[in-house]
């Protein structure tokens, strides 16, 4: 937290009146980082964004959250050290909305028509 603030250039009240606790600082960092994904799916350009093949669409979805979660290892690790929540039910609100991204692209890109393979269907929901 410390650390935090002196990057921040605020004092170390200000970082936990803001977030309350470590838990709460890292909790608005993963939310942070999953809604920049949620965004990329409705506005960035295919295939991740509206507009690409099904199959296509769905497969840079998937490879978008493989390198979210690569790239923030170290966030993640932090945010499950300082959690309070058990670990088989994290009260994360973005984790719900993270689970339910595949089924929104399947929702929106291949939830129609007779080109829904079994596989995405299972994946996407």
């Amino acid at each position: 937290m410390d650390r935090v603030a002196q990057a921040a250039g605020v004092g170390k009240g200000t970082v936990f009146h803001r977030f309350g606790n470590r838990e709460g600082l890292m909790r608005a960092v993963v939310e942070e980082r999953v809604r920049a994904l949620s965004s990329a799916l409705e506005s960035e350009p295919p295939p991740l964004g509206p507009g690409a093949p099904p199959a296509e669409r769905l497969a840079a979805f998937f490879d978008a959250v493989v390198e979210l979660a690569t790239k923030n290892v170290t966030v993640m690790a932090a945010f499950e050290q300082a959690s309070t929540d058990p670990p088989e039910q994290p009260d994360l609100p973005v984790l719900a909305r993270a689970r339910r991204g595949p089924a929104q692209v399947g929702g929106a890109v291949i939830g129609r028509g007779p080109h829904r393979a079994p596989a995405v269907g299972v994946a996407a929901r």
